[in-house]
């Protein structure tokens, strides 16, 4: 999956004193990572251009970079993250261990091109920005897991006060970050939740954005939900489940879609351009929640569920009113044909077997859930029962969308959210992460 082109990425490590490993410890290090991910670490050379203090190795067409030798001098990016809400609530000491570190031990892992000369930029051009950056999503997970893994082990090893996190500007403890490293979900560490608002008159429903920073490199797109009144933490666990489950799978949602944890939510995506430099948008909008009291009514809904490796078991279509339809017109009959097959084709509910069509309703219990993972789909994300999934069955025919697609979208509109919930969610996001 081809995602926001990332030259670098880049962590620091921060230190009061000036207090490096020696150079045969750091190379240590960098092999072991290497062959934690069951790679040749021999294959892992040294550079003539490095020092005792900064150990510069070659990988594939990969450069790892250890830096321990540069004074901590420029601090612009790190007091501008501990405004952020996330490191607030982890990091409330941010800003005094900032003034405090003198010293910074920086660790990069880059493209390596042509020798890391940077190319002109009609040449680059040419190349493509393959050629000297990560722009796929399994390539770019590498270089951070490669990134975080070694930073980690530094940080373990050394008096290190705090961690910078590049690739979305988080500014972390070292304990907290090296828990958040040492989790398998890419979205833990790899994506931020970064909290905005505009300018506006003090109010009890005052509007709150929310965007996944670092989304664009997991999935290529930046996801957010636009400034609203909805609860912060229910924005925070769509962001990270939507950009999780999209990039397991490997392709995001289409546009003009609806997703949600049951039959009953539906979330609209959709697509936003930006200008050339800057990755295009996913903006998530909620369009009825039965959790929230958001109504949108009922409308017609392909739904497909997915298991938790992001592939479909069955597909159905819901609250269709075939009443208004006409057989004799020849688009309404190919709608019917249409819904005629999906139905015959998909596998029937037990507990709703010898039901009527409009008297079939969507049940939870068809759907199948890990411990860890929930079962997605691109119009209905269903919320899956605890213990053994039911044995899998192939997905039925999806309906055409060049048939059925105007047919399901004439009657959504966004709806409005209506209330504010004050809950910790923070905490609750946080709070595993956080234990000494």
């Amino acid at each position: 999956m081809k995602t926001h082109p990332l030259r670098s990425v880049d962590c620091q490590l921060l230190y009061e004193t000036y207090a490096p490993l020696d150079s045969d410890a750091v190379q240590t290090l960098i092999r072991k990572t290497i062959g934690h991910f069951g790679l040749d670490p021999v294959a892992c050379r040294l550079m003539v251009t490095s020092t005792e203090a900064d150990i510069y190795m070659l990988f594939g067409d990969m450069q790892i970079m250890v830096t321990q030798s540069s004074p901590l001098t420029q601090k612009t990016h790190l007091t501008g993250s501990t405004s952020d809400l996330m490191t607030q609530n982890v990091f409330s000491d941010a800003p005094e261990v900032i003034e405090q570190c003198h010293a910074v031990t920086s660790i990069s892992v880059r493209k390596f091109g042509m020798g890391g000369v940077d190319l002109p930029e009609n040449i680059a051009k040419v190349m493509g920005p393959d050629f000297e950056a990560f722009c796929d999503s399994k390539k770019t997970r590498f270089a951070m897991d490669l990134t975080k893994m070694l930073a980690a082990q530094i940080g373990l090893k050394t008096p290190c006060k705090g961690v910078f996190w590049g690739p979305n500007s988080y500014l972390l403890p070292v304990k907290t970050f090296c828990n958040f490293a040492t989790d398998d979900n890419p979205t833990t560490l790899f994506i931020r939740s970064h909290f905005y608002s505009p300018i506006q008159s003090v109010s009890d429903k005052r509007a709150i954005g929310v965007a996944a920073a670092g989304s664009e490199y997991l999935i290529g797109y930046q996801v957010q939900f636009d400034p609203c009144t909805l609860p912060p933490e229910y924005m925070v666990s769509n962001l990270l489940a939507f950009v999780g489950f999209c990039y397991q799978r490997e392709e995001v949602f289409p546009d003009g879609d609806v997703f949600g944890m049951t039959a009953d939510e539906k979330i609209r995506i959709t697509y936003e351009k930006t200008d050339e430099d800057f990755p295009d948008r996913i903006v998530l909008c909620v369009q009825s929640s039965a959790e929230l009291g958001i109504s949108g009514g009922d409308r017609p809904t392909i739904q497909n569920q997915y298991d938790e490796s992001g592939e479909i078991q069955s597909s159905k279509i819901s609250d269709v009113d075939v009443s208004d339809l006409d057989p004799d017109d020849p688009v309404d009959a190919a709608i019917l044909q249409r819904l005629y097959e999906v139905k015959k084709s998909s596998p029937q509910n037990p507990d709703s077997a010898g039901a009527s069509e409009p008297e079939q309703k969507h049940h939870d219990k068809t759907a199948v859930q890990s411990s860890d993972e929930t079962a997605w789909r691109d119009d209905v994300r269903e919320t899956g029962l605890t213990g053994t999934p039911r044995k899998r069955v192939p997905p039925s025919s999806r309906p055409s969308m060049s048939e059925l697609r105007e047919f399901a979208r004439q009657a959504q509109v966004a709806g409005e959210p209506e209330r504010f919930q004050k809950t910790s969610f923070l905490q609750k996001f946080l709070g595993k992460f956080q234990k000494s």
